[in-house]
């Protein structure tokens, strides 16, 4: 492919942006995306657009990298098996309060090498889960409880009492649904809020 002409296998969709299908070629298998102001999204969708074809015993591995691009990030794969995905992505706490540019990889490689990456991916995702899953739902859980309680014991009032010592906690009947309410909003404000209570 003449590198002057627009690179249009791939199409690439980030919400709420318009959808990319020209990307600029780095090498003779290689293509970027920079891509500003990463941190408002953590998702994309990289779909094949058969303009041209991707040859059957080929697939398209995809990478994200950070601002200063010291590293790259395998994060899924197309095919003409599997031409479309919707892929996850996940930032460093401080890139969640600043703008923050990417670059979008895409690398031309067999489907032996992507099945590989994958089965990798896949390992690595499993050992994280069994090492740390359990510790870290439990100190989500814990966390949660703790805010719970906090909010009930901030709406607590006093009342006289005939037992010792003379007076009864009393927590009103709304503040459950408050609490409730609370913790909605929360999460529909910033849904990765519970990574800052870890």
């Amino acid at each position: 492919m003449n590198e002057q002409e627009p690179i249009t296998f791939c199409g690439i969709v980030l919400p709420g942006r318009p959808v990319c299908v020209s990307l600029t070629q780095v090498s003779e298998d290689k293509y970027l995306l920079p891509i500003e102001n990463i941190s408002t999204t953590s998702h994309v969708c990289v779909f094949l657009t058969g303009n041209p074809p991707l040859q059957a015993e080929f697939a398209c591995a995809i990478y994200m990298s950070l601002y200063p691009f010291e590293s790259w990030n395998y994060l899924g794969s197309v095919s003409m098996e599997n031409p479309s995905t919707i892929l996850r992505f996940r930032w460093p706490q401080d890139a969640l309060d600043r703008d923050i540019s990417a670059q979008l990889g895409i690398g031309v490689m067999s489907l032996e090498e992507v099945r590989f990456l994958d089965y990798q991916k896949q390992q690595e995702r499993q050992v994280i889960l069994n090492v740390v899953g359990d510790q870290t739902l439990n100190k989500i859980g814990q966390k949660v409880v703790e805010n719970f309680y906090n909010y009930l014991q901030s709406a607590t009032f006093q009342i006289p009492s005939n037992e010792p010592p003379g007076f009864m906690d009393v927590v009103p009947s709304n503040a459950v649904d408050r609490w409730m309410q609370s913790f909605d909003q929360r999460c529909r404000n910033n849904p990765r809020f519970w990574q800052d209570i870890l």
